[in-house]
């Protein structure tokens, strides 16, 4: 691949999102998007293969597809960035929905191989010296139709007579935003169901920061049983929080407004059940490579502490125009913009292996 750089200019012929062309160099330095080749995936490979189709389900929420159908205005005419990945243009989203329809547990355990892989080689939490916090807790996720596989009723916060599924994660907190593990379950299940298995993961992805006693896990009420404190106390640092019926509204005020990321059914992109765990597991892995992303690429930058959802929704709507001379390839992006020329001066050489961007 030619050497890529960015800068600001008139627009004249081919576009692409220099977001996501920089996230793809970021992500291929890491080997990220290779390691998806482990997964499996039952289906015929005629125009592309699954695990094109798994990269092209991962740029999609790196790019903001909120649906399926976002694919192919936002991704399938974006030609530059598919020759990156060694097509000519990105599958559509019937092939995307196709995926994930067959998705199985299978699919989803070599998912969470992937991110446990990725997570080992390049998680920020595991390479500092001082307390690392792991939070455990479950959300709702809502999905009404009839058509979703186990969805079932339950509930949901200020909302009645909704069916859907409970979502359980484990993710670090405080500077470094990184995601640890996720289960999915039918919305009647109590979230101590999954506390065992949340809890083997944390302790597995962070044994070296359990050795050495700097993990605080926080917990939430509902895990907050005798057997469950048992189970912990003389494993980790620990805070369990008591029943308070404002917990959320308090917990809300902790989170900047540009981190909030709304989930509803027409996010789930599938009725199946594992083709949505299986999207969920892709979401995760995505997050952390945008976390990582803005760690190294955006190191002392402008955009360093811009939210993920400032990223996604705004940097990724950017439109830049590709300039090819026979020495490199320059992506130009307009100069009105104050958020584009933020993210051509994150972009410039900061160390030898970020040369690829540079100003003409």
């Amino acid at each position: 691949m030619d050497s890529v750089s960015f800068t600001t200019g008139e627009f004249k012929q081919e576009k692409t999102s220099a977001w996501l062309v920089a996230f793809i160099q970021f992500a291929q330095k890491l080997g990220a998007l290779d390691v998806l080749g482990q997964v499996k995936i039952k289906m015929k490979e005629i125009e592309y293969t699954v695990h094109q189709k798994l990269i092209t389900l991962l740029l999609s929420v790196v790019i903001g597809c909120r649906y399926t159908s976002d694919i192919n205005h936002k991704l399938v005419h974006d030609k530059f960035a598919a020759q990156m990945m060694g097509m000519s243009r990105f599958p559509d989203q019937s092939q995307i929905n196709e995926l994930l329809r067959r998705a199985d547990h299978n699919s989803v355990e070599q998912l969470k191989d992937v991110h446990q892989q990725l997570f080992m080689q390049n998680a920020g939490c595991l390479s500092t010296t001082g307390y690392t916090t792991a939070d455990i807790d479950q959300s709702g996720l809502i999905a009404n139709g009839k058509k979703y596989e186990l969805a079932s009723k339950g509930y949901f916060c200020k909302k009645k007579n909704q069916r859907g599924y409970q979502l359980s994660a484990a993710f670090c907190g405080e500077e470094n935003s990184e995601t640890l593990s996720v289960y999915l379950d039918p919305e009647n299940s109590h979230c101590s169901t999954r506390f065992d298995d949340l809890l083997h993961d944390v302790l597995v992805k962070l044994k070296d920061v359990v050795k050495e006693r700097r993990l605080i896990l926080r917990i939430d009420s509902g895990y907050g049983s005798d057997e469950n404190i048992q189970k912990i106390r003389y494993k980790v640092l620990f805070v369990a929080k008591a029943y308070s019926t404002v917990r959320a509204s308090n917990i809300a005020k902790s989170i900047r407004k540009e981190d909030w990321e709304e989930i509803d059914d027409c996010d789930l992109r599938t009725t199946s059940f594992d083709g949505i765990h299986a999207f969920i597991w892709v979401v995760f892995i995505a997050h952390n490579l945008i976390s990582w992303m803005k760690s190294t690429v955006f190191y002392e930058s402008k955009l360093e502490d811009a939210g993920t959802k400032t990223l996604v929704e705004k940097l990724g709507t950017i439109v830049g125009e590709v300039r090819r001379t026979a020495q490199k390839i320059e992506i130009i992006l307009p100069e009105i913009s104050a958020l584009a020329r933020k993210f051509v001066e994150s972009m410039q050489p900061k160390y030898e292996q970020l040369s690829l961007f540079s100003t003409s």
